[in-house]
């Protein structure tokens, strides 16, 4: 029942779900499954819509997506080939580019007290 929806999502939506089964947290942001994705947010937006529409992801929170445990599961045994270990990568610079933002502009206000 699972590969109903699966085979019935976009190529770049299928991918991109194949992509999230390897994010190691309750729900992702758009922003980092852009990152996971390797394209823009205003790109990543609309194939996050077309796998909630397919009730492969849900989103509990406004921008905020998750996986139901057997969905991960069943993302995690498609193959994402070689990708996945790139998309890993990606994430994480998203995740130092955050932080590192984050850092700055605590920094910056700081100074301004």
């Amino acid at each position: 029942m699972l590969s109903w929806s699966y085979v019935a999502l976009t190529a770049p939506a299928a991918r991109l779900f194949r992509l999230l089964s390897g994010y190691p947290g309750a729900n992702i942001s758009a922003a980092a499954a852009a990152s996971l994705a390797g394209c823009p947010p205003r790109d990543v937006r609309p194939l996050l819509a077309e796998m909630t529409r397919a009730n492969l992801l849900s989103e509990p929170a406004a921008g905020r997506y998750a996986f139901h445990d057997l969905l991960r599961a069943y993302a995690g045994e498609l193959d994402a080939g070689a990708e996945r270990h790139t998309a890993q990568v990606r994430l994480l610079d998203h995740y130092a580019h955050t932080a590192h933002a984050a850092a700055i502009g605590w920094t910056v206000a700081e100074l301004r007290v």
